[in-house]
């Protein structure tokens, strides 16, 4: 994987857990997620 989207995943899982939801991109945000 590259080093982009390993530090997406980690800001996106501290943002939830901070409970605050990341601005999602159109259909860039729900196909990261889904996948």
């Amino acid at each position: 994987m590259a080093e982009g989207s390993d530090k997406t995943s980690k800001g996106i899982q501290k943002r939830l857990k901070r409970g605050s939801p990341p601005p999602a991109p159109p259909e860039g945000g729900e196909r990261e997620l889904a996948g």
